[in-house]
């Protein structure tokens, strides 16, 4: 069972939603992280950014690195602690939306 399991499944006769076809239609770039900062999915869009810089194969998808230590690491971020820290916040619970920009 994983975080997603049930998510979009409507009652009364509803259609059934896809987060991740929602998810991938976006023009941002989106990364699904678990609680502990690992990451559970990737959309096209981010995949399309790291091809356009040269990104390697392991970026590219990512599902299962943590997105925490990829933040640290990253020279190409404006400010990876500051990212960091957002992230830290929103999955302790003391924040809820946060961007990067």
């Amino acid at each position: 069972m994983n975080d997603f399991d049930g998510v979009g499944h409507g009652g009364h006769g509803s259609a059934t939603l896809d987060p991740f076809k929602v998810l991938d239609a976006q023009v941002d770039e989106v990364v699904v992280l678990d609680r502990n900062g690992m990451i559970l999915w990737v959309n096209q869009a981010w995949r399309h950014f790291g091809e356009l810089n040269d990104a390697p194969a392991e970026v590219l998808e990512a599902v299962g690195q943590d997105h925490l230590a990829v933040c640290i690491e990253s020279s190409d971020l404006r400010s990876p602690t500051s990212t960091r820290s957002g992230i830290t916040a929103i999955l302790s619970g003391e924040v809820s939306p946060y961007e990067t920009v």
